[in-house]
């Protein structure tokens, strides 16, 4: 699908549902973003591990009233998503990440897609063949690495070469 910015595009965009694959810390922090950037869309969470305790968190919450938690994917096989964040544990991003290249809903990856490189690649690869978007996240909000890079390199003056 393209977008074109019209504002047809903008309401058929804010009123999608997303996916969630998680039940963490960074499952509530994307879900805070994303209720917020996208005021009108509707989410559906999946947690096998934590859904009651996503559940007691979203309704805690009136923001939240446009988020399902779930337990099991399968039951939403029917249901037609915009896109995909999967936000569990590692070892659990490749059959999230299986399960939406199956129903050709793209994907955003909280880094790392996983911790197995062929696992990566084989990943890609069924993306690609069946024409999914599959990209990977990197949240800097807590990447405190990267200022005192950034402090090292002001420091250093005039650099010509790296």
């Amino acid at each position: 699908m393209v977008l074109e910015n019209s504002d047809d595009d903008l309401q058929m965009l804010y009123g999608e549902t997303i996916l969630f694959f998680g039940g963490g810390r960074w499952t509530r922090i994307l879900l805070q973003v994303t209720t917020h950037i996208l005021p009108n869309s509707k989410i559906v969470v999946i947690s096998p591990r934590n859904a009651e305790g996503m559940r007691k968190w979203v309704s805690a919450n009136q923001a939240y009233s446009r988020v399902i938690v779930s337990e099991n994917a399968d039951d939403w096989l029917e249901h037609d998503f915009f896109a995909a964040i999967v936000v569990n544990a590692v070892h659990d991003h490749s059959n999230a990440i299986q399960w939406c290249i199956k129903k050709s809903i793209p994907i955003l990856v909280e880094k790392p897609i996983s911790l197995n490189y062929n696992e990566v690649l084989d990943l890609y690869k069924q993306a690609l063949r069946h024409n999914v978007l599959l990209a990977p996240s990197h949240i800097f909000l807590f990447t405190s690495y990267l200022e005192e890079f950034k402090r090292k390199i002001a420091a250093a003056g005039y650099i010509e070469k790296i």
